[in-house]
């Protein structure tokens, strides 16, 4: 069995005009991922959040026992309308530990605009798991999904109840999974964080 890996985008731009973003597009073999930059998230009673950092994971080519591990072809289109120009940077990068394993803990940090989400297989003789995902803070709120294994993947605030199951959580969450509900015995776990603690019951105030 070949090891699945992906790779991750990562745009971060000093503009913080939303009349001019900087518009990045990834266009992959089978997916098409886009976003802006700054990243704006709308709250409660229209209040919104815009970030000038953007990472996003690439949905990983699905390798197999007849092809082998699979090269990537990746296309990446960055444009802006700003009259004077955008200034951004743009770096790629492979992730180095994509699959989760079994009864292996694994560190990780998220924000609202840099989601992450990992591969996860069911071993021969597992039949059902137990994700178990711990905060060291209580906030910010976050949502623990567990998607299947198709692109794109559901990985924002305004996206990630689409598909799958979720759970929201402040400091803990556990989400039960069997093999049998998987036809490819693998699933995606995918971290978001959201911009308002509100979500999981914290609190909010007017300005």
């Amino acid at each position: 069995m070949f090891k699945v890996t992906a790779v991750r985008v990562h745009v971060n731009s000093s503009s913080e005009n939303l009349d001019y973003p900087v518009l990045v597009v990834v266009r992959q073999q089978k997916a098409v991922l886009s976003w802006q930059v700054p990243l704006l998230f709308q709250g409660l009673y229209q209040r919104s959040y815009n970030y000038q950092e953007v990472s996003r994971t690439l949905c990983p080519s699905k390798a197999t026992n007849e092809t082998g591990p699979l090269q990537q072809l990746i296309f990446v289109d960055v444009a802006s309308m700003a009259p004077h120009g955008a200034h951004y940077q743009l770096l790629v990068t492979k992730i180095k530990h994509f699959q989760l394993r079994t009864n292996v803990a694994f560190h990780f940090t998220a924000s609202p605009s840099q989601p992450q989400y990992f591969l996860y297989k069911f071993p021969e003789d597992v039949d059902s798991v137990i994700i178990k995902v711990a905060s060291e803070k209580a906030y910010p709120c976050s949502v623990v999904s567990v998607q299947n294994i198709m692109c794109p993947v559901y990985d924002l605030d305004y996206d990630v109840e689409f598909n799958g199951v979720y759970q929201s959580m402040t400091k803990k969450a556990a989400i039960t999974l069997q093999k049998k509900d998987f036809p490819d015995e693998q699933f995606f776990v995918v971290f978001v964080i959201k911009p308002e603690d509100y979500a999981c019951g914290g609190s909010f105030s007017i300005q």
